[in-house]
């Protein structure tokens, strides 16, 4: 969705673009939430260090959200401030695949597992 996005705002559409941003920017916020609600806990018994970096992803996230939100509701958005939101979330996507997921299928209790799916899920639906 967020590559979707970008192209919106290469191509000049605002309209679609600020149309769209609330869905992505709920999904995100809700995608963080669930894994610091459900994985992060238990993860960071484990791995502190790496717990600690995931949660600075997510803060670093957070910032760069707000700001594209209201540069997107006023029309002012630029491609790159959107390219560099899908460079950061790429990066953190790898770095969530490659230690706490797989931490994660080995260490989160089958029920919590469905529970975060079935919210990525529900949120990837809507997309």
């Amino acid at each position: 969705m967020c590559r979707v996005m970008l192209g919106w705002a290469y191509a000049d559409d605002p309209r679609e673009l600020a149309s769209h941003w609330s869905e992505l920017e709920a999904e995100l916020i809700d995608h963080m939430a669930s894994e610091e609600e459900v994985i992060l806990p238990g993860y960071r018994v484990h791995e502190a260090v790496d717990a600690a970096a995931i949660l600075d992803d997510h803060a670093r996230i957070r910032e760069l959200m707000t700001p594209i939100g209201i540069e997107v509701e006023l029309h002012e958005i630029r491609a790159a401030q959107l390219g560099r939101l899908v460079d950061v979330l790429d990066a953190h996507a790898l770095h969530e695949d490659a230690a706490m997921y797989p931490w994660a299928e080995r260490n989160v209790p089958m029920v919590a597992q469905r529970m975060l799916f079935a919210r990525v899920d529900r949120g990837l639906s809507r997309a």
